[in-house]
C-alpha cells in the first residue's frame, strides 16, 4: 500500500511483519511492524492506515483486525477482537483479508486545510507554543513546539527550566494528525553549529474548529497530556476553505 507519507507498506506473512520501502526508489527503509512487536500478527493481508492516522492490519491467521502507531510501527490494539461479534454468522470475522474505511459525514471537528497555518497556544499557559504549516498538496502538517523543560528533562540532556523546542512532521486526514515528535538539541545562536533531532514521543493534534484544536501529547520518559490550543490570530481564510463562516472563524 502506497501512503502519502513517502512510503510503500508491506505486509510479509513469512514473517509477521510490514515492511516500509520507499516509495519512489523501492529502497527498503525499516520493519515497520516488527515480529517481536507485532501483537501477535498472524498471516497479515490487507493494511489501511485509517482516519486517527494509525496503521491496521488484517491478521487471518488470528481473526482480527490489528492497529499499530502510524508514526513508530507500535503495537497499539486489536481493534476487532478474535470473537468479538459472537457467534459465527453474527458478526465474527473468519480469515479477514480486507480493509475499507468509509467517507462519513461528521460535525464534531474541522477538516484541516492551509488557512489553520500560524500560530497557536494554549491560553491557560502563555509564553509558549506552536507554530502550524499546513501543506494541502502533500496532506501533511509541520508543527513547532516551543515549550520548557520539565521534571524529566535528563532525557532531553539539559537542566530544568531550560526552553525545549520540539518539531513534528507527518500526514494528517480530516480533522486529525498523529506525529512522531522529535527534540531538538544542539545549535547557537545565529551560529553555524547544526542541531540534532531525536525521537521522543508522539503527539495528536485533533482541531475542533478554525481558531480551536486539542493536541495530545505522550513523551517515552514521560510526561503526557492534553492542552486546549487557541489560534492566536485567527484567519478567515480557514472558514472560506470550509465553506463556513462565523465570528470565531473570521478577523476583527
Amino acid at each position: 500500500m502506497f501512503h502519502d507519507d513517502g512510503f510503500l507498506y508491506v505486509s510479509d506473512g513469512s514473517d509477521a511483519t510490514v515492511l516500509r520501502y520507499d516509495a519512489l526508489s523501492g529502497e527498503f527503509d525499516r520493519e515497520f511492524v516488527t515480529s517481536g512487536g507485532n501483537g501477535g500478527l498472524n498471516n497479515p493481508h490487507s493494511l489501511r492506515f485509517g482516519p486517527d492516522g494509525h496503521l491496521y492490519v488484517a491478521s487471518r491467521g488470528s481473526n482480527s483486525v490489528k492497529r499499530y502507531d502510524g508514526a513508530t510501527g507500535q503495537y497499539m490494539d486489536d481493534f476487532v477482537a478474535a470473537g468479538s461479534g459472537g457467534p459465527q454468522g453474527t458478526g465474527t470475522i473468519d480469515n479477514p483479508a480486507g480493509l475499507l474505511f468509509a467517507e462519513l459525514d461528521s460535525d464534531s471537528g474541522q477538516a484541516i486545510n492551509a488557512g489553520m497555518s500560524g500560530a497557536w497556544t494554549n491560553l491557560e499557559t502563555l509564553g509558549q507554543g506552536m507554530f502550524l504549516d499546513v501543506i494541502p498538496g502533500d496532506q501533511r502538517i509541520f508543527m513547532g513546539w516551543f515549550t520548557y523543560e520539565t521534571e524529566t528533562a535528563s532525557a532531553f540532556n539539559a537542566d530544568n527550566g531550560n526552553h525545549r523546542w520540539m518539531v513534528a512532521i507527518g500526514p494528517y486526514q480530516g480533522d486529525t494528525a498523529t506525529l512522531e515528535l522529535l527534540a531538538v538539541d544542539g545549535g547557537t545562536f545565529n551560529g553555524p553549529d547544526p542541531v540534532v533531532e531525536n525521537p521522543v514521543g508522539t503527539a495528536t493534534l485533533q482541531a475542533t474548529s478554525c481558531t480551536e484544536a486539542t493536541f495530545t501529547y505522550a513523551l517515552d520518559a514521560g510526561p503526557g497530556g492534553t492542552m486546549t490550543l487557541s489560534r492566536l490570530l485567527p484567519d478567515a481564510l480557514c472558514a472560506e476553505l470550509s465553506g463556513t463562516t462565523g465570528a470565531g472563524d473570521e478577523n476583527e
